[in-house]
């Protein structure tokens, strides 16, 4: 590892000042001059970046520059900006807020404290659960969680209950995760058959989560990654995001669709909306193909979709996938990453691919395969492999036999081994999974420079918490 990789690194795991304690006037021209960047940046991340360096200050100005972001703005920052002027004591009230027709400031400005008028939360809340989008449907239940409001909260909960009734594998693999935390369920039932097990199981009327009301200012654990950082990494971190911002990035997804990938595919179902939208965010344009490959007798041996920015394209291609074979245990990897030479490359951006599987290429197949690899490189296009462990599922567990644990477990290495040479020769990473839903934060992963992984990673998850 680099040596200014280590400490940079190191710099992240020390911080190096608490929060709140410092006044913004104490500051050097330079350091303020670093600090407006962000703030009066006009990409909405960036702006954010911002928000959460100013945890390690305090004072009217502090609360004047939230005040703003919460009036105004992208929805995003606004939502972010709710959260940071909690957290710093600033009370807010409704007025202060600015226009709350959007439903997501709304849902933050509830979760965070702010008093709405009963009338408008009970109106928008309603409007949303009465939509056939599930993104709305979802997005109604979750400001009725964050009510006190009783008849809309039963009026949610039993439309979850309908909800989970009539669910399919598209809409578990969407709102899941969501659905658990506004229901109280623990763990998140993996499966449609799980979902509909647990709601036999409950009594009526089936209830909402007990709402969880924001920590005190103070009480909220940890103070950000970014405002623990000295002003040396702050610095830093604002280059690095000036380049991401004169990114074009081309992504290809290239991943098995046999029967055994079913959890990672499922993954990628819940998870590619925000994964684009994320990258959208932080890059100038992000593009993103995908090419779900099987094995040479389940045909066709492989399907695509050309590059888009369109999510909701994307999502249909990926729920219309024919998930099927397997039996034996090498697939068609050869196919699946000879089909990204057909897709539209922006030769301006910067290109990856991103193999994902659970089995190696067939052994004929290997020596193509490391070409066509080697020609992609030359071409400017990089390859990493994410690699998933072949397991054997829980309820199998019983009835599988000494001999078959050993072919799976030497499956699984001679795979690795193989997927460890497809990237080295694709200039990329290797990367393997314990659990299907680290999928999507690998790949974030790798679109972004690894001593800034933990900063993204908190990012993204608040990210998903408070604009999903």
């Amino acid at each position: 590892m680099p040596i200014r990789l280590v400490a940079l690194l190191a710099v992240l795991a020390a911080p190096t000042a608490a929060a709140g304690d410092v006044p913004l006037t104490t500051l050097s021209d330079r350091e303020r001059r670093t600090l407006d960047r962000y703030l009066e940046a006009p990409d909405w991340p960036i702006r954010v970046f911002g928000l959460l360096r100013l945890e390690r200050y305090a004072g009217d100005e502090v609360n004047q520059i939230l005040r703003r972001d919460v009036a105004e703005g992208a929805r995003p920052l606004r939502c972010f900006a709710l959260r940071q002027a909690h957290l710093q004591g600033l009370r807010l009230k409704e007025a202060d807020i600015g226009p709350l027709d959007e439903p997501h400031v709304l849902r933050a400005a509830l979760r965070w404290g702010v008093e709405i008028d009963e009338e408008l939360v009970r109106r928008t809340a309603r409007r949303l659960l009465r939509t056939k989008t599930i993104d709305a449907l979802m997005l109604g239940m979750e400001i009725a969680a964050a009510s006190d409001l009783q008849k809309l909260r039963a009026d949610a909960a039993r439309r979850a209950g309908v909800l989970i009734r009539n669910m399919d594998p598209t809409v578990q693999a969407l709102v899941g995760r969501r659905l658990a935390v506004v229901l109280g369920v623990a763990p998140v039932p993996s499966d449609v058959r799980r979902w509909h097990g647990w709601l036999r199981a409950q009594g009526e009327p089936l209830p909402l989560a007990p709402r969880r009301p924001p920590p005190a200012a103070g009480e909220a654990g940890t103070p950000s990654l970014v405002a623990q950082m000295d002003q040396e990494t702050f610095n830093r971190l604002s280059d690095y995001l000036d380049v991401l911002r004169q990114r074009d990035l081309d992504m290809a997804l290239v991943m098995d669709s046999t029967y055994s990938m079913l959890p990672m595919i499922d993954e990628a179902r819940a998870g590619v909306d925000s994964l684009i939208l994320f990258f959208n965010d932080m890059s100038r344009t992000m593009r993103l193909a995908f090419v779900a490959y099987r094995d040479h007798d389940n045909k066709p041996v492989w399907e695509g979709h050309p590059f888009t920015t369109d999510v909701n394209s994307i999502r249909k291609f990926l729920f219309g996938i024919r998930i099927t074979g397997g039996a034996d245990l090498p697939e068609a990897v050869f196919e699946g990453l000879a089909a990204c030479a057909s897709l539209q490359w922006n030769p301006q951006a910067t290109r990856m691919i991103i193999l994902i599987g659970d089995a190696r290429p067939h052994e004929a197949d290997t020596y193509r395969v490391l070409e066509v690899v080697q020609s992609y490189v030359g071409n400017g296009i990089n390859l990493h492999a994410v690699h998933v462990p072949m397991r054997i599922a829980s309820a199998d567990e019983p009835f599988v036999t000494p001999q078959r644990r050993q072919e799976i477990d030497e499956h699984n290495r001679r795979t690795v081994a193989v997927f460890a040479e497809i990237a080295e020769a694709g200039g990329g990473r290797l990367v393997t999974l314990a659990d299907a839903q680290e999928l999507v934060t690998s790949l974030m992963h790798i679109g972004i420079e690894e001593a800034w992984w933990p900063v993204f990673d908190e990012f993204y998850g608040l990210y998903l918490e408070l604009c999903r």
